[in-house]
């Protein structure tokens, strides 16, 4: 039984006091009953938790009847894994067991326990609070490691990021996450410092570090478990505090000369004490806003640069300090800011802040500037539009907040023109303005110094606005010199401006056309005014428009959105189109919107641009379809359509329409098309088309491109040039420049697909692709008869009517150089395509090539080509059609099949002529897998290295591989296959020689008789001699050929044959592989001869092996000569030679001149082993065992009977000489197939069960706790001789840690297994021995002497140990424990009886009388409250009689002089057990719940009720029935009435006591 620790002082979160340490506990199991009762799993500091270096464990602890290792680590002063033991955990149910070994000094173990127990430090200064704004920095850096506890402000850790450089800290340290609950336990949390990067950013968790929290009950508290250092060197811990308690105790500035408009001076907040302050007199709060010098009671006030704080937040603020009205930035500083819950302001005051060093300075209380008396009014003209000069003194009037009652009220948020305003560099608003009332909203004062600088750097200042009730003050800084100053807005839309009427037509973005000649308008000379237009949409477009629009090369547009009415006036930029660029160049412009929504005009104030440039008017796009017919030009010419070919005399577009108008197309579909055309059609060398898709009938006019093609192979937009698009109603209308260029003209959608436009050739059968040409060779030299040759054509009557898209033969399709084309054809959806014809010469498929256009029509295929061309030469189309119809060559030659031997005789297909083949033999197909090399009569056999393709694939490439006996594909040729359904065709070409398209074969040909001869001669099995008077020959007897063996197991040996054996000189055995399975086929292996005992694989011949699945065949060749033969594998699980001398056991020692160990001169065989078990040892022997010097063993696992014979290695003894054996599973035993051993010093061994063999050790001074008390009593194991023995007494086995006691196991130096024993399922294993050293005066040693032994687990509880003493006065010990309960855990029922029986295993040391019982926790026994217990006069009896509840629980027997215990525990079953808890059933459906009775004796049905709860006692009627011993419930016809819990009592009495227990479950209905 483990071993109990309940020492409070191992208690991991206990500071240690007296130092401990467990270097001399003993190795074995413990149980923890202090604190958590189970291992700490926590690293806890040094000198905690008892002893100096303490242990926590890594990982969890297991599930209930798991045991696992687990690594205990020791703390050494940081480093929580200085050091580390493995241990084992074992879960017992209601605690825990632990494997403890001993740790090193000052090492120890320490118990989990409850940081909530232990006293914490406390953090009680004043300072932490997140609200402390001391410039005193101070840091946690170097505190002692442990738990603490905050007791000020809300007692806990802030749990968000306080501001920077609080907490009196340079990096107050925050929590992250939420505070724990007391259930979760110790959590992990992450502390956060904060960073100070700016008077105004922070970086909340610029350093983090973890740690550990824990909440605590009665009283309710939370600790922290801190390292030596904070997350960073100046890092502090922040206690979370109340702001409503700062905020009342903030101190009040009541001065009215605080006042942001108040001048007066003389007064200094140095003097103030640091502390947290409210301002009470007049907005409460500090100006947010600059003032001016001498105000606010100081020489110098100071004003925050910022937004106010929120709502029960704070921040951290930008202050500054003025010097003069030209310098209100003098110096800075910063001041904490917090707005408390109930609306008021309070700041932290630190008279140290830089900002009051050396000059009065004092901070200024808010005065609401859109009160009367704190602003100006600016009455006189500030107009942008007036070039009046006025007098300015902007640059020497006080920095002021100004309300303006001129012209629109407000400043201007465009760009003035230079000299407006009255000044030199008028001053206008960059920045938003505030949307409510009180709001003040930051941006810049700009200054125009020129055209070109609309904000001057030089100039620019900070600007502030502010909302007030019904009007905005601007706070006007001085300016930099008197040609700087402020403008006030006016309303333009009462100023004259000019008007764009119908005069200014050509201006119309869509319907103007004289953007494209030299009539073009340009607005180089335009005035600067404002103007306003009355046609078109009357505005300027706000979207790209195209280049050479609006009557001007370069037009413009406005971009960004017309203003409202109530933006006043704006900047805008307008851009210029050049070419594609839609912005090439830009204007600035200003725009204002002017009168109410239904009456709405903008004005533009327009500048003169570069000559060529002008402004567009805006227009709607339906304008284009209401154009008069004499305003439009048609485009009639059939030549525009798609599908015709070039015609020199067609005139091009700029040629024949010179006018600009806008077009309509009436030929053809009467559209453009919007696709790349191809070249040379639309009767042009540079046909054209539209870049863009075709527009919606609402899709408003395309600006887009005309584009025009002048290569075959490039589709780019060649000669792009600017092209308008309005569909009207279904009409195309087209706007465009046409290229000057007579080989340019636009391509018209044309049918060519119509009957009448194209030509037919029809019934030509001689065009058929793949048919050799016969007779009279065809030509198409022109085909079309008449000028220009060519023209669209369409095949019909022959083939499927297409051009062949394969490669056709050298005189083929009826002609000398058939012709075929390159590529797929196209789909309806592609239009015209180009590809190439080629025309066959010979091997050369690509001999000639010319265009050709390709058009799908759907139901068919057109083609327009050149029929003018190669004169002299038979040249003609090849028309496709379906291979399978075609004349081709059938080839049915027999050399070709799989089955043929290419060994025998071999040939290729290097003078093959290329095309198309039909083969007509055997599978009439070819292989689809590698074959063997050497097939069909060739040495490098071909096959289709993919499968054959289905009926619908229509003509596929495949690839042919060329195999030898190496790689089954070194080498292939690319082939066409096309399945016919009821064969294929293949289009092969010449290979390199001795390459060969294979045929499929019958892969069972050769299993049928009278495809083989059969060889039945008895003498043929492998173990019969050689018999010189009865000679055979297979060199005359067998020739070439297949053959089948019908004697013994009908096959060839796969291993090596003894010389002379199976009636041979030279015996014949099969290599290069086993037999070949059935789906492997034919194979190909070799015969090789034994010419001597020790020369095999001699004089091998070629063969090839089938596998007929109830026999092998072979095809065999003549043998050398008549010494040469073939021989027959036989059973050698019958037929094996026995060997099953004793001297081979692994047990017995070799015995000097012992001659009968001779396996160097052993002949090579099959044997089966005899003795012992009849299997050689699988482990290493030792040397001078199993009858030789060098031992052998097999260390491979022994085969399955279904694994046949299997190679094996036999090694011998210590050397590095291995042999190969074969090794067959017999069933019932094994054989081997032995060869002789290197030398005679070599033997094969046969194993033993050394467990048979162990010699007894049965001595009573062996136990583990047997002390000897005098020197007679010492024994020694020395001299017994190596040798298997075995322990009889105590727990016959080696205990696994060394005895405590000096002289233990009787003997000086007792010995102790020093690894774990094996399992059953180990054998035979390696291990170590230490002898332990105690002498007086001698140094302990607890491994003095290490001794190298072997165990085995022999089963029932003895192990087998491989002895070698050779220790003086040292000898084994057997462990055996001082005391036994068995058995440990007692199960009983109410009213039975149970008995703990122990046991004393040695009394030499101690008697029964001191042995003490305990039920746990801590009942000594006998107790008067459990008198139904008895226990025995030799207190290793406790009787417990008609045992009920009190009697539960852990039993534990002490032993003091030993301080060793046993734990029993006594477990009562359940009074009332179900067979279930819950019951699933459907709607309507039936259960049954039975109960069983845990109860001494058995209850009667009376005692038995069963209740549905909450009240409802049950009896037999409706849906309830309840069996005769009231031990099962039945219920019927389950419904959502009849389901909940259901609960069974049982009232019972036992000696006058009386009980009641009962027993719950629940029925559910499924869902």
């Amino acid at each position: 039984m483990p071993v109990v620790l309940d020492d409070d002082s191992l208690l991991a979160w206990s500071k240690t006091i007296n130092l401990k340490s467990h270097n001399t506990l003993a190795s074995g199991w413990y149980r923890l009953n202090a604190g958590l009762k189970k291992i700490n799993t926590e690293c806890v500091p040094m000198d905690y938790g008892g002893t100096k270096y303490p242990g926590w464990m890594e990982g969890g602890h297991p599930d209930i009847d798991e045991t696992v290792e687990r690594t205990v680590y020791f703390r050494v002063n940081t480093n929580c894994r200085a050091a580390s033991k493995k241990i084992k955990v074992k879960n017992c149910g209601s605690f825990y067991i632990y494997r403890l070994v001993p740790t090193s000094a000052n090492y120890g173990y320490t118990i989990s326990s409850e940081p909530c127990d232990v006293e914490a430090r406390f953090m009680d200064e004043d300072d932490r609070s997140i609200y402390d704004r001391t410039s005193n920095f101070k840091n946690d850096n170097g505190i002692a490691e442990g738990w603490y506890q905050f007791t000020k402000g809300f007692k806990v850790m802030a749990t968000s990021a306080p501001a920077a450089r609080s907490c009196s800290s340079k990096a107050p340290v925050w929590m992250q996450g939420e505070l724990p609950q007391f259930e979760e336990g110790i959590v992990s949390r992450t502390a956060c410092a904060v960073r100070y990067d700016s008077p105004t950013t922070k970086t909340d968790c610029a350093w983090a570090k973890e740690i550990k929290v824990r909440r605590c009950r009665n009283p309710d508290r939370v600790l922290y478990y801190f390292e030596a250092s904070p997350p960073t060197t100046d890092g502090r811990y922040c206690v979370d505090d109340d702001m409503t308690k700062v905020c009342e105790a903030a101190k009040p500035l009541a001065d009215e000369w605080r006042g942001s408009n108040r001048r007066a001076n003389g007064h200094h907040d140095r003097d103030l004490e640091a502390g947290w302050y409210k301002f009470t007199k007049y907005g409460k709060r500090i100006a947010n806003f600059p003032v001016n010098r001498n105000y606010c009671g100081s020489d110098y006030p100071i004003w925050m640069d910022g937004a106010h704080a929120e709502r029960g937040t704070c921040k951290s603020q930008l202050i500054y300090k003025v010097y003069s009205a030209k310098n209100l930035n003098w110096d800075d500083g910063t001041l904490f800011e917090c707005q408390c819950k109930n609306g008021e302001y309070i700041y932290y005051h630190n008279p140290k802040n830089d900002i009051f060093n050396n000059y009065k300075a004092t901070y200024c209380e808010e005065e609401d500037p859109c009160q009367s008396h704190v602003h100006d009014r600016v009455t006189f003209d500030r107009s942008p539009w007036s070039t009046q000069k006025r007098t300015n003194t902007d640059d020497s009037d006080a920095a002021r907040w100004v309300r303006l009652t001129r012209g629109t009220q407000v400043m201007p948020r465009y760009v003035p023109e230079p000299g407006s305003c009255g000044v030199s560099y008028p001053g206008w608003y960059d920045g938003q303005m505030p949307e409510s009332v009180g709001q003040i909203t930051k941006g810049r004062y700009c200054f125009v110094t020129s055209a070109s600088q609309p904000c001057h750097s030089s100039y620019t200042k900070e600007a502030r606005v502010k909302k007030c009730d019904g009007f905005f003050l601007y706070f006007w800084q001085i300016t930099t010199n008197d040609h700087a100053g402020y403008c006030v807005d006016e309303n333009i839309c009462d100023v004259a401006s000019e008007e764009w009427g119908r005069e200014e037509e050509r201006r119309l973005r869509y319907t103007s056309v004289t953007g494209l000649n030299s009539n073009r308008r340009s607005d180089n000379g335009l005035p600067t005014q404002w103007y306003r237009i009355t046609i078109g949409t009357k505005k300027l477009p706000t979207t790209c428009t195209g280049y050479m629009s609006c009557g001007t090369l370069y037009p413009g547009w406005m971009r960004g959105e017309h203003p409202e009415p109530a933006d006043g006036i704006v900047d805008r930029e307008v851009c210029f189109t050049k070419d594609m660029d839609c912005c090439s160049t830009t204007k600035n412009i200003k725009v204002v919107a002017c009168g109410k929504e239904d009456n709405r005009v903008y004005l533009y104030r327009l500048y003169a641009t570069s000559s060529n440039y002008g402004y567009c008017i805006d227009q709607d796009p339906e304008d284009v379809c209401k154009l008069s017919p004499n305003k439009l030009q048609y485009i009639s010419d059939e030549r525009h359509g798609t599908a015709h070919y070039l015609d020199t005399s067609f005139k091009a577009d700029y040629q024949k329409y010179p006018e600009d108008s806008w077009f309509v197309v009436s030929a053809h579909n009467k559209h453009f098309i919007h696709y790349p055309p191809v070249q040379y059609f639309c009767g042009v060398y540079y046909p054209g088309w539209i870049e863009a898709p075709p527009p919606a009938l609402d899709g408003g006019v395309v600006e887009t491109r005309a584009c025009f093609r002048e290569s075959m192979s490039n589709e780019n937009c060649y000669q792009g040039t600017p092209m308008k698009v309005k569909n009207c109603n279904g009409e195309m209308r087209y706007f465009y420049k046409r290229p000057a260029s007579s080989h340019d003209s636009m391509c018209v959608e044309e049918d060519v697909c119509r009957t009448g436009n194209y030509r037919e050739i029809k019934d030509e059968k001689w065009r058929h692709a793949y048919e050799r040409s016969e007779g009279d060779l065809k030509s198409d030299y022109r085909k079309v008869p008449t000028e220009p040759y060519r023209d669209w054509v369409r095949f019909t009557g022959v083939g499927n009517g297409r051009i062949a898209t394969i490669n056709q033969e050298y005189m083929s399709c009826g002609t000398q150089f058939p012709g075929w084309m390159e590529g797929d054809h196209p789909l309806t959806s592609e239009g015209i395509v180009s590809r190439k014809l080629y025309l066959t010469n010979g091997k050369n498929y690509k001999w000639q090539n010319a265009d050709i256009f390709v058009k799908n029509c759907g139901g068919f295929m057109l083609y327009n080509l050149n029929f003018n061309w190669l004169n002299g030469y038979k040249w003609a189309i090849c028309v496709d059609g379906d291979v399978c119809d075609a004349k081709v060559t059938e080839v049915s030659q027999s050399h070709r099949l799989i089955n043929t031997w290419g060994k025998i005789s071999s040939s290729g297909d290097n003078s093959l002529a290329r095309g198309w083949y039909r083969f007509t033999n055997g599978f009439e197909q070819m292989p689809e897998q590698c074959p063997i090399a050497m097939s069909c009569g060739s040495s490098y056999p071909g096959y289709l290295s993919e499968p054959h393709p289905a009926a619908a694939d229509g003509i596929v490439n495949r690839k042919v591989c060329f195999g030898d006996a190496d790689q089954c594909c070194f080498e292939s040729v690319d082939v066409l296959v096309k399945n016919c359904g009821s064969h294929y065709v293949y289009r092969l070409y010449e290979t390199a020689a001795h390459r060969k398209y294979c045929v499929e074969d019958s892969p069972d040909a050769m299993c049928s008789a009278d495809s083989y001869k059969v060889l039945e001669d008895e003498w043929r099995g492998e173990n019969n001699p050689y018999d010189s008077q009865n000679i055979h020959d297979d060199n005359k007897n067998v020739p070439h050929g297949w053959y089948r063996f019908t004697t013994d197991l009908g096959r060839l040996p796969e291993y090596s044959l003894p010389f002379q054996s199976c009636g041979y000189y030279y015996p014949g055995y099969m290599s290069g592989g086993a037999h070949p399975t059935r789906q492997e086929g034919v194979v190909n292996r070799q015969v090789c001869f034994s010419t001597s005992a020790t020369n095999e694989g001699q004089s091998c011949k070629d063969i090839r092996v089938k596998n007929c699945g109830k026999f092998f065949v072979y095809e065999l060749v003549p043998t050398p000569n008549y010494h040469y033969g073939y021989c027959v594998a036989q059973n050698q699980c019958e037929k094996a030679k026995e060997m099953g001398e004793r001297w081979r056991l692994i047990i017995n020692p070799t015995v000097s001149g012992q001659s009968k160990a001779a396996d160097g001169s052993l002949r090579k065989g099959w044997y089966r082993l005899t003795a012992g078990h009849g299997v050689m040892p699988s482990y290493q022997p030792d040397n001078g065992y199993g009858g030789a010097s060098y031992p052998g063993y097999m260390p491979e696992d022994l085969p399955d009977e279904s694994d046949g014979d299997v190679e094996r290695i036999v090694r011998f003894g210590s050397t590095s000489n291995q042999v190969s054996v074969r090794v067959r599973n017999c069933s019932t035993h094994y054989v081997y197939f032995l060869r002789p051993s290197p030398n005679n010093h070599y033997s094969y061994t046969i194993d033993t069960d050394v467990c048979e063999h162990a010699r007894p050790l049965d001595e009573d001074w062996r136990n583990f706790f047997y002390v000897s008390e005098t020197m007679d009593d010492i024994h020694s194991d020395k001299g017994k001789g190596k040798d298997w023995y075995r322990f009889t007494t105590g727990f016959k086995m080696m205990p696994e840690s060394p005895p405590i006691e000096r002289y233990s196991c009787g003997t000086k130096f007792p010995a102790y297994l020093n690894q774990p024993h094996p399992t059953v399922g180990d054998g035979v294993v390696n291990r170590e021995v230490c002898f332990k050293r105690d002498e007086e005066g001698d140094t302990f040693q607890s491994c003095q002497h290490k001794e190298a032994i072997r165990v085995k687990n022999c089963g029932d509880d003895y192990y087998a140990y491989q002895l070698n003493p050779t220790v003086d006065e040292g000898a084994y010990c057997v462990y055996n424990r001082k005391s036994s309960c068995v058995p440990n855990v007692i199960h009983a029922k109410y009213g039975d009886k149970a008995v703990i029986n122990c046991t004393l295993n040695s009394e030499k040391d101690f008697d029964s009388s001191e042995v003490e019982w305990t039920k746990l926790d801590d009942v000594k026994l006998p107790d008067a409250s459990l008198n139904k217990m008895t226990i025995s006069e030799n207190k290793l009896l406790v009787d417990i009689e008609d045992i009920t509840d009190p009697y539960a629980g852990v039993y534990a027997m002490f032993i003091p002089s030993t301080e060793t215990s046993e734990l029993v525990e006594v477990i009562l079953y359940n009074a009332v057990e179900t067979n279930q808890k819950y019951y699933m059933v459907k709607e309507g459906g039936d259960v049954k719940i039975e109960a069983t009775f845990n109860v001494v004796p058995e209850p009667a049905a009376s005692q038995i009720t069963w209740t549905k709860l909450p009240n409802k006692e049950l009896s037999n009627g409706g849906k309830y029935s309840l069996s005769g011993d009231n031990r099962s419930l039945s219920i019927s016809g389950v419904s959502a009435k009849e389901a909940g819990a259901y609960r069974c009592t049982i009232k019972f009495e036992i000696k006058g006591e009386k009980f009641e227990k009962y027993s719950e479950v629940i029925v559910k209905l499924e869902e």
